[in-house]
């Protein structure tokens, strides 16, 4: 059976790069709305507790939620996320009416 895992993405992290962060432990959920509801409330606790609510804003958190094991653990499966989360984005389309 297939397992997510919840991640957050800060379009500005603590280093002014944009960085990818993955729920630990053995959280894993049967939807990805499960794993990405547990996440934002993971990170808002996180926040809430260690960082002010302005910079929780600057931030700009992006949610997603990924197969569990789809990426390694450590730093290098953060960076991979990352890329990932990034070309899964929709790109923005303009239309012009004239």
């Amino acid at each position: 059976m297939v397992r997510y895992r919840g991640y957050v993405v800060a379009k500005k992290g603590p280093y002014g790069k944009k960085v990818a962060m993955r729920d630990s432990g053995k959280k894993t959920f049967v939807t990805k709305k499960a794993a990405i509801k547990d996440m934002r409330s993971d990170n808002k606790k996180w926040m809430k507790k260690n960082y002010s609510s302005a910079w929780s804003k600057k931030a700009g958190f992006e949610y997603g939620a990924v197969v569990d094991g789809k990426f390694k653990d450590g730093s290098e499966g953060n960076k991979n996320l990352l890329k990932w989360h990034t070309s899964k984005k929709r790109k923005k389309s303009f239309s012009f009416r004239i």
